[in-house]
């Protein structure tokens, strides 16, 4: 679901994946999110998609990190009606 809303943030549209390669990746996905120190959801993006995401940071004017973070906080707040973390303030 998450994937789903940071592509459709962009527009980008996946190649169809195997219902095998679907499951793969969530459960590479939850192993990773045990294996680090903080909270957090790992979220596995097709490398195009990536590749559009820092695009589109690099071509934001300001600073790398601002922009990023500006990034994140707009889809946390707007798609997942969270309050941004003090950390990425």
């Amino acid at each position: 679901m998450i994937r789903d809303i940071l592509y459709a943030r962009f527009g980008y549209i996946p190649l169809p994946r195997s219902q095998d390669k679907l499951n793969e990746d969530h459960a590479a996905e939850r192993q990773e999110g045990k294996s680090v120190q903080h909270h957090c959801i790992i979220v596995r993006v097709d490398k195009e998609y990536r590749d559009m995401f820092f695009q589109f940071i690099v071509e934001q004017p300001g600073g790398l990190e601002r922009n990023y973070r500006s990034c994140l906080n707009q889809t946390l707040y707007h798609y997942f009606d969270m309050a941004v973390p003090r950390l990425l303030h």
